[in-house]
């Protein structure tokens, strides 16, 4: 669970692995991209400062991030200062938070 390099070889072979992985490298952007580029549903497992860090450069990730991470207004607006079209997968009451937006 806390050794990176084995970390790596798991979640390079099956994404999801993520879920099981020690908190710190839940936000160890290797991991998560690693993570990410097997199976993009496993971004739900990555610690916030990942999931920033990812829709920053990628804005259409946000529809893999996890409900808590789509309510985050700053997350969300990284990744619609990325992606503009990432918005119809922010939290609904965010979409509709007239303040966000």
């Amino acid at each position: 669970r806390a050794d990176r390099e084995f970390v790596l070889l798991a979640v390079g072979r099956q994404g999801r692995a993520l879920q099981f992985v020690a908190e710190d490298l839940r936000r160890d952007q290797k991991v998560v991209l690693t993570a990410f580029a097997q199976n993009s549903t496993s971004l739900q497992f990555a610690e916030r400062e990942a999931v920033l860090s990812l829709v920053l450069q990628r804005g259409w990730a946000l529809r893999y991030a996890s409900d808590a991470m789509r309510k985050d207004p700053e997350v969300v607006r990284g990744a619609t200062s990325q992606d503009v079209w990432s918005l119809q997968y922010a939290d609904e009451e965010l979409r509709g938070d007239a303040a966000f937006l």
